[in-house]
């Protein structure tokens, strides 16, 4: 993998440009991808690329990292996942957990019945499950006093309700965004829509969760890919 460093602007959008024309210098039809990590992002390099530098962007193809899951997807199944539960969605499937009064979600009773509560622990929830955080590795860390006495306890707490939730997660059978990416971790490897561009090239990701980071692992490990990185 190569790695080019820099400032957004100009050093990273100069040096995407002339990697771009220099491929398509030695074959105007060479496939080439991008993965960003937002549409916003996407939509500036489309500006970048046709109407303030007029390169060619025939075989070039810029995608989302969530794109890239979905394309992933459809090349093994011929479709694209038929629902992907979002955070409204697995808000409410939290505060109906709270409500069924499981030993670990006793520690969290009250939440469900304020404003805010379902939303801000899910959030915390959804940052574990990103994180691929293993609940039962927490919970013997935390016997073990890794995290001290006083937030060892919270941590212990924590992570039962989250072991907790998670069998409550699986056996009803909800897929996520991040469940998606997880799956395309092993997807990529194999993929022959990957393995038909020349470059790979990831722009732009400063930050990314655990599961991302494995797909991103995934792709350059096993293709020529190029991360410009702000």
């Amino acid at each position: 993998m190569h790695t080019v460093l820099g400032l957004f602007h100009p050093h990273l959008e100069d040096a995407l440009c002339e990697e771009d024309d220099r491929q398509k210098q030695q074959d105007p039809f060479v496939p080439l991808l991008i993965l960003v990590p937002s549409g916003s992002l996407r939509r500036r390099l489309k500006i970048l690329f046709a109407r303030e530098r007029r390169l060619s962007l025939i075989n070039f193809h810029v995608l989302t990292f969530h794109q890239l899951s979905l394309e992933l997807y459809r090349e093994c199944y011929g479709c694209r996942p038929e629902h992907l539960a979002d955070d409204l969605y697995l808000q409410e499937v939290l505060r109906q957990f709270l409500r069924v009064n499981s030993a670990a979600a006793d520690r969290f009773t009250g939440l469900e019945e304020k404003i805010g509560g379902c939303a801000a622990l899910w959030q915390t929830l959804r940052d574990l499950k990103d994180g691929m955080v293993d609940p039962a590795q927490t919970l013997e860390a935390a016997r073990e006093g890794y995290f001290g006495n006083e937030d060892g306890e919270r941590v212990s707490r924590l992570a039962l309700f989250y072991q907790d939730f998670l069998s409550h997660y699986a056996g009803s059978s909800i897929q996520d965004y991040s469940d998606l990416d997880a799956w395309a971790a092993g997807q990529a490897p194999s993929s022959a829509f990957l393995k038909q561009f020349r470059r790979i090239y990831y722009y732009g990701f400063y930050d990314l969760t655990q599961v991302q980071l494995d797909v991103f692992q995934a792709v350059a490990r096993h293709f020529p890919t190029t991360l410009f990185f702000p």
